[in-house]
């Protein structure tokens, strides 16, 4: 096993921040792939063609010319409303996800401040008068 030993004059690696890579979907690239706006879209998408497959598939002699034709015009029905149901719940958790760093930034910016926390333990420090009453 080989040991790294480090000499007096070896520095120590420089820092990285770490700030922008923290994950948050607002700090990232600011043209995603994929973004709300497009899946959005998607879901409108399939929830209208999903209910144009059902209205058609009423009196469709597509659908009644073998089992195999049924089966497949239902399930890209039922696969449509699968894809319109996960951008639904996609969208939720990504609004979520948008509450859940705006609390953390708010905060960030009030309560984890340096400044707010200095005041505040400066004024637990300070002795107080109590407000008047005996024991």
């Amino acid at each position: 096993m080989k040991r790294i030993m480090r000499t007096e004059s070896s520095s120590p690696p420089p820092e990285r921040d770490t700030k922008k890579a923290c994950g948050s979907p607002s700090e990232q690239d600011p043209r995603p792939l994929i973004t709300q706006a497009a899946w959005r879209k998607a879901g409108v998408a399939a929830v209208c063609g999903a209910s144009l497959m059902a209205w058609l598939g009423i009196d469709s002699p597509f659908v009644r010319q073998s089992v195999w034709h049924f089966l497949l015009f239902w399930g890209a029905c039922l696969g449509l409303l699968a894809v319109a149901l996960y951008t639904v719940v996609l969208d939720i958790r990504y609004i979520r996800l948008q509450y859940a760093i705006g609390r953390r930034v708010a905060f960030q910016q009030t309560l984890g401040s340096e400044e707010f926390r200095k005041e505040l333990l400066a004024v637990q420090r300070k002795p107080s008068g109590g407000n008047g009453r005996r024991r």
